[in-house]
């Protein structure tokens, strides 16, 4: 975005700059100091833009409530923060206030509520005024410009050159709804729209000043030199000025040069230089070293090696005189690379600082440069470094598997920024048009044909746009085709052969266990072949109410033990990359007990049921004894059954936390139906 200050508004950068630098020369004159021109001529390294250095933050304070005076409002106060020098600075808001509709409001005016309630950042209300956030500095009455990428935005930021020592104040509207009703007796009813709540803060940050170099110094007379700046990336509007014979330790400033026209608002220019002199940009904010035009009989020289340096990898950067061994004094290694995606990057700082060699990651293709002083002057010189270009390549967890194994695709490239997969696709390897159940488009890869065929796509249909690693069960050899954007820049790719081959008819995995069993009998349930990798067991049993024990993480390939009640055994074995379920069911049989079941006569009767009842009624069943008592997952606690020494709880086994009887039961409480007379229930007295 443009950079947007009050006084740009009302100013171009060739007026606001010599306004400033005039204001704080007569400031320093009076104080009777040397005048400060907004330059630093002792500065050397190369900053970085992305973070400033933060001076100052505050919060601006919320109250609990919309009420008077101004519905809330904030009146202007001065935060605390100072700018300590002349120079550019960052100003965010960030937070919100949170607005809750009052229900006392409604109920006492009648009305509803002027807003929804809601989070409102810097910009208030859906941009309106309401709660807005307003900052100045004491200077000036103008308002600070905000920009956020939209008016309900959270974070709202400025970005401007400010003057030394001034301080910040803020404010922020109110919203309005609150009010008073008076009844028919009197009584004054007052209630606030909104409860509020919420933080926002101020952060206050010093921007590096531009910084401008020469990216060979020194040169001979009319040669061509190219000057690169590196600058806040908020910061779109300047200029360039050489000012030749500026030669003193003090640099004379941009008013006594011309412009050049042609390299406005870029980030680059090249120009001839017949004189010694320095490129100064946006007025004197920013200017370069001292460029020497002359033939010095000590040159400085940089060689890097590699010269081309492998994805990720480094080179090693020298900087040496010509003729060899003169001393030299390394002032800085900066970067420069030959395409920049932002103007905060066309110069970057190395963190070699002084030292000689320089070892450093190379990202991009470009130039690696040092700043040193030789035979008394400052020299600039630089070595080209070309970074490989990071190839895409598709692996394969496995190259060989049985049909229907799952393998796991992974797209990458070695040292890339980043890799954005586009599309994944299937081919048959090795095959012709005129295969059978194939389909008759062919597309060459690699020199080979490969046919996409019929269960192609419904394959990788689970591999959408973007999704890596592609999983994905292979029933066919052939081969995984992937197109991707590495860094910026398109590329195709495909894994190496997966082949598929039919196994051994005894070394497909496979469950057995008993199809049934009796009651407490013990179930041996295996995995086979051997070869088998089982990665855990489960039960589901047939019976809702009892519930399922917790499954078995275990990588044996036997699980048995004692089982008391019906259910389905599965055990999830390793296929490939990914994984398969085995199952076999169990059914479990009730034991025969009849040897305690008591011999009950048909003139055995019950007592009629009341207190105040009388009479016998008949049984209408005789009890039988062929049901197998009861199981339970908890406490033994059987219907129809009290046990104290025959319950027993499975430990081992698919059954695993069951309880069981695993003996005839002691003795026996039984529940048994009166008797219906005839439709009737039977005749007892009162």
């Amino acid at each position: 975005m443009a950079l947007r200050t009050s006084l740009l508004r009302l100013f171009p950068w060739r007026q606001v700059v010599p306004l400033i630098a005039a204001l704080v020369a007569v400031a320093a004159l009076a104080a009777g100091c040397h005048p400060d021109v907004a330059v630093d001529p002792g500065r050397h390294f190369t900053p970085s833009f992305a973070t400033g250095t933060v001076i100052g933050e505050a919060n601006i304070p919320i109250p609990p409530e919309n009420g008077d005076p101004n519905g809330g409002q904030v009146d202007w106060f001065d935060t605390g923060i100072s700018l300590p020098k002349a120079g550019f600075y960052r100003v965010t808001v960030n937070g919100t206030v949170n607005t809750t509709p009052n229900p006392a409001y409604e109920a006492c005016v009648g009305q509803p509520w002027p807003y929804p309630g809601g989070s409102w950042g810097p910009f208030g209300i859906n941009g309106t005024n309401e709660l807005k956030v307003i900052l100045r500095f004491d200077y000036t009455y103008w308002a600070l410009g905000l920009s956020a990428p939209d008016v309900n935005s959270p974070t709202a930021t400025n970005f401007g050159y400010y003057p030394a020592g001034t301080h910040l104040l803020a404010m922020r509207n109110g919203v309005s709804g609150g009010g008073s009703v008076t009844s028919s007796d009197g009584e004054i009813c007052h209630a606030n729209a909104y409860l509020m709540s919420g933080t926002q803060t101020i952060t206050v940050e010093q921007v590096p000043l531009p910084v401008v170099h020469a990216l060979k110094n020194p040169v001979t007379s009319s040669e061509v030199v190219t000057f690169v700046a590196s600058l806040a990336p908020e910061i779109t509007e300047f200029d360039w000025v050489y000012v030749g014979r500026d030669t003193l330790p003090t640099p004379m400033g941009a008013p006594t040069g011309d412009r050049i026209w042609s390299c406005s608002g870029q980030t680059s220019c090249s120009i001839p230089v017949s004189s010694s002199g320095r490129m100064y940009s946006m007025g004197n904010i920013a200017h370069s070293e001292l460029v020497w035009v002359k033939d010095p009989p000590v040159r400085l020289t940089v060689s890097c090696s590699p010269s081309e340096v492998p994805a990720g990898g480094t080179t090693t950067c020298t900087a040496a005189t010509a003729p060899a061994g003169q001393p030299l004094q390394i002032v800085e290694w900066f970067f420069v690379p030959d395409s920049a995606t932002a103007h905060d990057q066309t110069l970057q700082a190395l963190d070699c600082a002084t030292e000689n060699p320089c070892t450093t990651h190379v990202r991009a293709n470009g130039t690696v440069y040092a700043r040193a002083t030789v035979a008394g002057i400052e020299q600039t010189a630089g070595a080209p470094v070309t970074r490989a270009r990071p190839q895409l390549e598709v692996t394969a967890s496995a190259t060989l598997v049985h049909p229907g194994d799952t393998v796991v695709f992974t797209a990458q490239a070695p040292g890339a920024s980043s890799v954005q997969v586009g599309s994944w696709s299937w081919v048959v390897d090795e095959v012709t048009a005129a295969a059978p159940n194939l389909a008759t488009t062919t597309q060459p890869v690699s020199g080979r044909i490969g046919i996409r065929s019929t269960a192609a796509a419904t394959m990788t249909s689970g591999c959408g746009t973007g999704l890596n690693p592609c999983i994905v069960p292979v029933t066919e050899t052939g081969r995984m085709q992937v197109s991707a954007t590495v860094d910026g820049e398109p590329q195709f790719a495909e894994s190496p052969v997966v082949q598929v081959e039919s196994p051994p008819p005894d070394s497909v995995p496979a469950l057995t266990c008993p199809a049934q069993v009796e009651r407490g009998a013990i179930a041996i349930c295996q995995v086979a072949p051997p070869s088998a990798s089982v990665i855990r067991w489960r039960v589901t049993a047939e019976s809702v109410e009892l519930g399922n024990p917790p499954d078995r993480v275990s990588s044996e390939r036997e699980w048995s033990g004692p089982m008391v009640t019906s259910g389905t055994v599965s055990a999830v074995v390793q296929r490939g990359a990914g994984d398969t379920t085995l199952t076999a069911h169990i059914a479990v049989t009730p034991r025969p007990w009849t040897s305690s079941v008591p011999t009950v006569a048909d003139s055995v009767y019950v007592r009629c049921p009341g207190p105040t009842r009388t009479g016998d009624c008949p049984l209408l069943d005789p009890p039988q004894g062929t049901r197998d008592r009861g199981i339970s997952q908890t406490t033994p606690r059987f219907d129809q059954i009290a046990v104290e020494d025959s319950a027993r709880e499975v430990t081992t086994g698919p059954n695993t936390g069951y309880s069981y009887l695993a003996g005839d039961a002691p003795y026996t409480f039984m529940r048994f139906r009166r008797a219906r007379w005839g439709g009737s229930p039977c005749p007892c007295s009162s």
